[in-house]
């Protein structure tokens, strides 16, 4: 992955509130069961919210600067064998790495 791409993070707005106030987000409850943070490239974050948040009517879609997040902390990997490849990110992401915001629907 270069320094230049970024990852995307779904999150509902009360997870969005506690990352903005706590400058930190460890996870959602299904991160800390899996104990990793799901992550998204450009091209699969819909996917996700189709998959898995389709009971929510808004979200927040973070973009995240990979550069700024703990070295080593960031694994590509795939969801299951042979299946799609997801960024994983074993630790934490700190305010200062979102690169924007926006409310989906």
């Amino acid at each position: 992955m270069s320094s230049s791409e970024t990852i995307y993070k779904v999150l509902t707005h009360k997870e969005w509130a506690s990352f903005q106030s706590e400058g930190i987000f460890i996870g959602s409850d299904m991160d800390k069961k899996d104990g990793f943070i799901h992550a998204a490239f450009k091209t699969q974050y819909s996917n996700i919210i189709k998959k898995f948040f389709k009971e929510i009517e808004s979200l927040i879609l973070v973009e995240i600067n990979v550069d700024l997040l703990e070295e080593g902390c960031l694994k590509i990997e795939s969801n299951k064998p042979g299946g799609d490849e997801y960024p994983h990110l074993y630790g934490e992401i700190p305010f200062e790495s979102i690169i924007s915001h926006e409310v989906i629907n």
